[in-house]
């Protein structure tokens, strides 16, 4: 059996938190989730609860998508530009 899931990324746990996103802030939201480490030699109870931790960040620009016909010019600093400058 695991041990630890209550005291993750501790040096005797078999669990870590984990992101699915690099920067850990999509959308203004941090995810967050308590998942075994890859390199555990254990199992999980199938009645193990698995916690999820959602979090408020502060939006930035990547959070967002250029509008139609418009793309994110990485040359000029990011800003969403018409697709016609580019051409």
């Amino acid at each position: 059996m695991c041990k630890g899931h209550q005291t993750p990324n501790k040096g005797d746990s078999d669990y870590e938190t984990w992101s699915p996103f690099k920067t850990g802030c999509v959308m203004g939201r941090k995810v967050f989730v308590i998942r075994r480490k890859q390199t555990a030699r254990c199992w999980n109870d199938q009645l193990a609860e698995h916690k999820n931790f959602v979090k408020s960040c502060i939006c930035t620009e990547e959070d967002w998508e250029c509008e139609f016909g418009h793309f994110r010019d990485n040359n000029q600093g990011g800003k969403c530009v018409p697709v016609d400058q580019k051409y």
